[in-house]
């Protein structure tokens, strides 16, 4: 379990299934505040066997996007992230057609960046899992509920749910996950990501009273 408080990362590594063996896979369970949100809202009992290097590539390939992006394509305002397709469609129905396509390209572009559930849509039908960050929140969205929590517990505790898959990879596999596990290592590098010094956070997205939607 990593964390320990707020968001929690659960990993349970599987070396051997129907007798075969594994290095990547893992059952994985996200908490907040004790309670299951993901896969199953509030169930702890289902499992959801993933391979855990797609979660990895997943969150290098679009830690910049999660971290900066704080708008939605095409300027629209839905409800909640996963309204988005929905109102696009209606949006572009009256837009000419490149610009109809144009939309439904960054709305797909968006979707794989900040839903989870994309890195391992082609084995699972699983719950979306949605992260989009507004200020000093994050907002997830699962199961039918909204929650925000603070962004910098957010980049906390995702730094170190990918730290502890990229630490089995180097582990196991270094040679072979060698291009994946230097571009997590330089996820920060580039242009400066300022939302990193988001101190005191915690504090200006306070999840007081009624913390879920």
């Amino acid at each position: 379990m990593i964390g320990t408080d707020g968001i929690r990362f659960a990993i349970e590594w599987i070396d051997e299934q129907d007798g075969e063996r594994f290095d990547t896979l893992a059952v994985v369970r996200i908490d907040l505040d004790g309670q299951p949100i993901w896969p199953v809202w509030g169930d702890a009992t289902t499992d959801l066997d993933v391979f855990a290097d797609d979660i990895l590539a997943f969150l290098t390939e679009n830690w910049k996007k999660l971290l900066l992006e704080q708008h939605y394509p095409g300027s629209l305002q839905p409800n909640g992230p996963s309204q988005l397709s929905a109102l696009a469609e209606e949006v572009a129905e009256d837009k000419p057609r490149v610009i109809a396509d144009t939309l439904h390209s960054s709305v797909v572009s968006f979707e794989n960046a900040h839903n989870l559930a994309r890195a391992i849509a082609g084995q699972f039908e699983l719950p979306s899992l949605w992260m989009i960050r507004q200020g000093d929140c994050m907002i997830i969205e699962t199961g039918g509920r909204t929650v925000r929590i603070a962004a910098d517990a957010w980049i906390a505790k995702t730094s170190e749910f990918g730290e502890a898959i990229a630490s089995r990879l180097r582990m196991r596999l270094p040679d072979k996950y060698g291009r994946l596990l230097a571009a997590w290592d330089a996820r920060n590098e580039g242009d400066p990501i300022s939302i990193l010094s988001v101190s005191g956070a915690s504090d200006r997205c306070s999840r007081r009273g009624g913390t879920y939607a």
